[in-house]
């Protein structure tokens, strides 16, 4: 089986959260601005569970390695589905970064979450989005977003009238989506935070929908790619 891409991050004194995963076996690639071998870098990765906050179950204490850092963090899957997090320990000025994957399972939803998109992904393919729209009394507004490689962009603005959203990655690389945005102080790097899903190459999304209830607020990417990505929103008509 192969690896499995979750997400890439710079590493923070707080916790950084991967989506939920159905793994035990994790790779941490390391990537640094600079020599690390002078400095003392430290960080933990952690399983648990997101309740308003992050509550590890089990982790590990990680420290800059050329080689990826395999981790082994097994969780009782009758508790919950697992995130992952990651935080750093140290306080050293190195810029440091992690690339996570895993290597058993997928990216995983709760139970309701399943049932919901199984219930609705094939009235809301792309190819037959008039059919849906007209029998939901729903209207898409589809449009491309362009994308540079490793630079965080706007998908989608906040809309309290949204009712659907979908995404289609016709390019080579994954995308990651976000919630949010902010500037390192430091560098004034734009990063992402509150990553929820990882869309591989040649894949479509389409955000759950949870008690006729949707996720509103912005939709930021990180693509590994060059190229466009296909969004759109649905909205109800008056």
């Amino acid at each position: 089986m192969t690896w499995i891409f979750l997400g890439r991050t710079r590493l923070e004194p707080e916790w950084v959260l991967f989506p939920e995963v159905d793994a035990e076996i994790f790779q941490v690639t390391h990537v640094v601005s600079q020599n690390p071998e002078e400095n003392y870098l430290k960080a933990v990765i952690a399983v648990g569970i997101f309740e308003d906050v992050f509550k590890p179950l089990d982790s590990q204490l990680l420290s800059y390695s050329r080689t990826p850092t395999l981790v082994s963090l097994p969780f009782p899957k009758e508790l919950a589905i697992p995130r992952i997090g990651i935080k750093r320990l140290d306080s050293s000025s190195v810029n440091w970064n992690v690339i996570v994957e895993s290597r058993q399972g997928v990216i995983a939803q709760s139970s309701i979450v399943n049932e919901v998109v199984k219930a609705i992904t094939p009235l809301f393919e792309m190819s037959s989005s008039h059919n849906a729209s007209l029998r939901y009394n729903l209207y898409p507004r589809a449009k491309e977003v362009i994308c540079e490689k490793n630079s965080p962009v706007l998908l989608q603005p906040q809309n309290e009238k949204r009712c659907l959203w979908t995404i289609d990655n016709h390019n080579k690389a994954e995308i990651i989506l976000a919630t949010q945005l902010y500037l390192d102080p430091e560098t004034s790097d734009k990063l992402l935070k509150n990553h929820f899903m990882v869309v591989n190459s040649k894949k479509y999304y389409e955000m759950p929908v949870i008690q006729n209830s949707i996720y509103t607020g912005d939709i930021f990417g990180l693509a590994g790619f060059d190229g466009k990505v296909t969004v759109v929103e649905w909205e109800k008509t008056e």
